[in-house]
């Protein structure tokens, strides 16, 4: 095969190559960009520090859609005798936000606050690129 065949193929193969890559990309993005908004899996859920944990009351977790986005609420429970201050004091101060995944670009944010004499946290899945 002459050098200049051999150029021609992988040139070929190059272009099929991105092509094949660029519509792989438009189509996954155009596939999360109309996904209908879900709440939050239990694999979402964040990992906390040692010693705390999402509690597993029934009733405490809430999930919910509302302006764009959906959340799962849940409490956050410490150690024995732990009130609920040291529990919101070992937790992250400000909401965390990044996105859900290399394809899927909507914002996942968690967060955490003292309500009622409980830590509450939360999950959130935003809008495309909100």
């Amino acid at each position: 095969m002459s050098p200049q065949v051999r150029r021609a193929l992988v040139g070929l193969a190059t272009a099929g190559l991105v092509a094949g890559t660029a519509f792989l990309a438009v189509l996954l993005l155009n596939v999360t960009l109309y996904l209908e908004p879900s709440g939050p899996s239990e694999g979402e859920l964040p990992e906390l520090p040692p010693g705390l944990a999402i509690g597993d009351e029934p009733g405490t977790r809430i999930d919910s859609c509302g302006s764009g986005s959906c959340y799962r609420e849940f409490d956050v429970v410490g150690e024995a005798g732990e009130s609920a201050a040291e529990v919101r004091a070992r937790l992250p101060v400000h909401e965390e936000c990044g996105r859900r995944s290399l394809v899927d670009w909507r914002p996942r944010c968690v967060g955490y606050d003292l309500r009622a004499g409980r830590v509450r946290g939360y999950v959130s899945i935003g809008a495309w690129l909100d």
